[in-house]
């Protein structure tokens, strides 16, 4: 579905954080009824309104304009997951990296495998993990 509105990509933002109207529209400083007339384009939300929708993760940005924002689709948690493990395998192999500035690649390749898993709902495995960063630095 290609979100041409401002109220479908509302809607769509609110749906992706999980939460039903009533749940939104609280967190929001507004009723069911004003959050369903925004998401129905028969009214348009104020300042305020957008400012704590960006608090509870919405992306306002996209809301807005129609393009997402960098930190909307970044998992910073997942980041820095990604950086530690690489770190780790690094550090448990006691020797100095080859080429350093592969570091942080290395460490992106991961978090796209930790990111794609919680996407699926899946587990990563370790091994592939292992077999990656290997295949990474080796490259």
């Amino acid at each position: 579905m290609h979100m041409d509105t401002f109220f479908q990509r509302l809607k769509s933002e609110r749906q992706k954080l999980g939460l039903n109207q009533p749940d939104f529209a609280g967190k929001c400083g507004v009723t069911k009824l004003t959050q369903s007339n925004y998401e129905t384009g028969k009214r348009k939300p104020d300042v305020e309104y957008l400012a704590l929708a960006q608090m509870i993760g919405c992306d306002t940005q996209f809301v807005i304009t129609g393009k997402r924002s960098f930190t909307a689709d970044f998992d910073f948690h997942l980041q820095e997951k990604a950086i530690d493990l690489v770190a780790k395998y690094v550090h448990r192999s006691g020797r100095k990296l080859a080429h350093p500035e592969m570091f942080y690649p290395v460490a992106m390749e991961i978090y796209q495998i930790f990111k794609q898993a919680k996407e699926e709902n899946k587990e990563v495995d370790p091994v592939e993990l292992g077999a990656k960063v290997i295949s990474l630095f080796a490259a």
